[in-house]
């Protein structure tokens, strides 16, 4: 293990030792296992996030687009105003 020393809020310690007594386990097993689910947590987000772009890379198209501009702007004018150029 390696030790490590951190500061934290008057509060946080209060309910740290309220934890700990109510548990019975320590306040370092208390905050390691609070770093566990925090990690674990993180690592589920980036599964998460790297599934979605796979996703998203699959569904993608690369071929050029089949349209103009121009073609939208004439299409849109045909069907709101009845007209084209």
């Amino acid at each position: 293990m390696i030790r490590k020393q951190v500061f934290i809020k008057d509060d946080q310690n209060a309910r740290l030792k309220q934890v700990a007594q109510k548990t019975g386990q320590s306040q370092g097993q208390i905050i390691r296992e609070a770093i566990d689910r925090q990690i674990a947590e993180e690592d589920e987000q980036e599964k998460l996030w790297d599934a979605l772009l796979d996703r998203w890379g699959k569904e993608s198209t690369t071929s050029p687009r089949d349209w103009q501009r121009e073609d939208l702007y004439r299409d849109r004018l045909r069907k709101f105003d009845g007209h084209a150029d």
